[in-house]
């Protein structure tokens, strides 16, 4: 049994993992005949066109994640000021709650009565002043 190398493409070195500069593939140029100058400097070009393509995009995202960044942060402030709001209003709401409670221990009903005429009070209000006209 013998050990043969088996054969590459022109000007590859199995041991680098890339082609030598020394010949390239397909004679250097689109045609495969001669002359490989052309063909590498347009390959060059438009790889550098791509290049800039992707540089501006890449700048674009950038923008995009700095905005996107600014907003996140600037949102988190907004809901930490409206948690605080919340937790004012929960105070408040609870103090008052606390004191209507001891009014009405105080009171032994009599404050329901003082309800129950405002409200009758109104209405009445209401009764006059829209089926007079």
């Amino acid at each position: 049994m013998s050990h043969r190398r088996p054969q590459h493409a022109a000007g590859y070195d199995p041991s680098s993992s890339s082609y030598s500069s020394q010949q390239p593939i397909g004679g250097g140029y689109a045609g495969g005949g001669g002359g490989g100058q052309p063909y590498h400097y347009g390959m060059e070009q438009e790889n550098d066109q791509h290049v800039g393509i992707l540089g501006d995009k890449l700048s674009q995202l950038k923008q995009i994640s700095i905005a996107i960044g600014d907003e996140l942060h600037l949102q988190r402030n907004l809901m930490d000021e409206m948690d605080k709001d919340f937790d004012k209003t929960g105070s408040f709401l609870e103090s008052t709650m606390r004191r209507l409670n001891i009014m009405a221990r105080k009171q032994n009903g009599r404050w329901m009565w003082y309800l129950i005429l405002f409200v009758l009070a109104v209405f009445f209000y209401i009764y006059l002043f829209r089926y007079r006209r």
